[in-house]
């Protein structure tokens, strides 16, 4: 976190993992050396918070996430398949209107970006998240 001022912050944080099985079988698949499923190797987020005098807060974040592997079976023999990289928009907004008393809104993967995160043969595969808004009213006693 770097506070810019009072009233503005940026915000960054990264990560690299480097996973890999040293000695595993399953079912018969000899899977030492690979790398874990749904594990991406590197994970990088920036963004910054602005609040308003009113006392008004709004943030956005960019998170990028590199491509991972799916371990598909096929008549019990593994392979690897390919989930996407992706990189995702994020907005939110929170307005306190009393001292104990905040109403938020978020908005995740803004620019509603079509990725796909288990990628197990032809005819089935998970995908990320379409564009999703939020409200929240939290109540502090």
């Amino acid at each position: 976190d770097f506070l810019v001022n009072s009233a503005f912050t940026l915000f960054a944080g990264a990560s690299y993992n480097h996973t890999r099985y040293l000695d595993f079988n399953m079912d018969g698949n000899d899977l030492s050396g690979q790398q874990f499923p749904f594990a991406p190797e590197y994970k990088v987020s920036l963004g910054g918070s602005y609040r308003f005098i009113n006392g008004l807060r709004v943030s956005s974040d960019i998170v990028y996430q590199s491509d991972s592997i799916t371990l598909a079976y096929t008549n019990g023999v593994a392979s690897e398949r390919d989930n996407d990289s992706v990189t995702l928009v994020n907005l939110n907004g929170e307005y306190p209107l009393s001292k104990n008393l905040t109403v938020s809104a978020f908005v995740r993967n803004l620019l509603d970006r079509e990725y796909i995160t288990n990628n197990q043969n032809d005819n089935f595969l998970d995908v990320g998240a379409p564009r999703t808004f939020g409200i929240a009213l939290r109540a502090e006693m």
